[in-house]
């Protein structure tokens, strides 16, 4: 597995990579993650996310943000689908935000939710 960590860290030692973080709440929070990343100063970039985002919100706001001056696109998004898509629209819809996030050539991490359950085929939840 790669770690978001090693991977900013293979940049070149005179250039801070800049990374575009785009997400849900998880990223949008004070305490996220990429908040966190961008306050220590090792790297530059944006923030991109909004509480309750579902996939299709993810996808038009890189869709809108994105461009080639990043050099990480980092992706945390998916907990708020779990009872509104059925597992193969999700997984549409989350190919499609990994196709747009190649499409200038950064580099692209994707960071399942960390404080959801996964929801498994049984549960009757939303369906």
């Amino acid at each position: 597995m790669i770690r978001l960590r090693d991977l900013l860290f293979e940049q070149p030692k005179n250039k801070i990579p800049k990374v575009l973080f785009v997400g849900d709440s998880q990223t949008a929070n004070n305490w996220s993650y990429a908040k966190n990343l961008i306050n220590s100063g090792a790297i530059t970039g944006k923030i991109i996310a909004r509480n309750g985002a579902n996939l299709s919100t993810v996808y038009r706001m890189l869709d809108r943000n994105l461009d080639n001056t990043y050099d990480v696109v980092s992706i945390m998004a998916g907990g708020n689908d779990g009872t509104t898509n059925k597992p193969d629209q999700a997984i549409r819809t989350l190919s499609a935000i990994l196709t747009l996030a190649k499409k200038y050539g950064a580099k692209v991490i994707a960071i399942s939710n960390p404080t959801k359950r996964f929801i498994l085929p049984t549960d009757k939840i939303g369906r």
